[in-house]
């Protein structure tokens, strides 16, 4: 299992199916994670779970070769937002340099991944935009979405990719959120922090998790009553 981060977040199917079966090795990158496999390799030092899978590539002899390497790579660099995050240490800039010496095209992946959209995507984004709002300390800002926006615009949740990073760029604004209305009765829910809150720790007050500036939950809540639930965890992190 990888980069799951706990066996609550890949759903109820496959937990019956992995818990019908021996042998689970976990391996993760996430401090909330959990040790839930009968084998796990858990290190919240790491950029990404692509920088520990490298590691054992490499203990194993195997070479790495161009394909590996691509997919590996991706799996840094998103993870870092494309080297921005925090996380961006000395030994994933080697681990990244080491896969672009074996065949990665850098550009390729990055235009593939952050500048290729949908004509759909792009609409969603703008719908999105629109709900954009402030707090009154113009410190927490959020944007969500809902159901009738994915079908107005013939998209889904994997389109969502980096709309949150809009709330975070505002001036001023320590915390970003994004809420995604799911069934009506659920709100998945993104966080992200600048400096000085641990959105990680807001998250597992939801059952979720994640990192020190990058985390999210599933809220039990339709949208709204979701927004101002988190809302109170965030400005409560945030004010003490």
């Amino acid at each position: 299992m990888l980069d799951a981060g706990g066996l609550e977040r890949i759903g109820d199917d496959l937990v019956k199916s992995i818990k019908a079966e021996r042998g689970i090795l976990n391996i993760d990158h996430h401090s909330e994670c959990l040790p839930f496999g009968d084998l796990n390799f858990i290190d919240p030092e790491a950029c990404a779970t692509s920088e520990i899978i490298l590691r054992l590539i490499r203990l194993t002899g195997i070479p790495i070769g161009r394909e590996r390497a691509i997919c590996l790579y991706t799996g840094i660099l998103t993870d870092t937002g494309g080297f921005r995050f925090s996380n961006t240490t000395p030994s994933c800039l080697r681990a990244a340099a080491d896969l672009v010496q074996e065949g990665v095209d850098v550009q390729r992946i990055y235009e593939a991944v952050y500048e290729t959209n949908t004509f759909g995507r792009v609409k969603l984004l703008g719908e999105a935009l629109n709900t954009l709002r402030l707090d009154e300390s113009g410190r927490i800002a959020w944007i969500y979405v809902t159901e009738e926006m994915f079908r107005r615009t013939g998209t889904g949740a994997e389109d969502l990719e980096g709309f949150i990073n809009h709330a975070r760029s505002v001036d001023g604004v320590e915390v970003a959120m994004m809420f995604v209305e799911m069934d009506g009765s659920k709100t998945k829910v993104s966080l992200r922090s600048k400096d000085e809150v641990n959105v990680a720790r807001i998250a597992s007050v939801f059952g979720g998790g994640g990192h020190e500036r990058a985390a999210g939950c599933t809220v039990d809540l339709p949208l709204h009553q979701a927004i101002k639930a988190v809302m109170g965890a965030v400005k409560e992190a945030l004010f003490r």
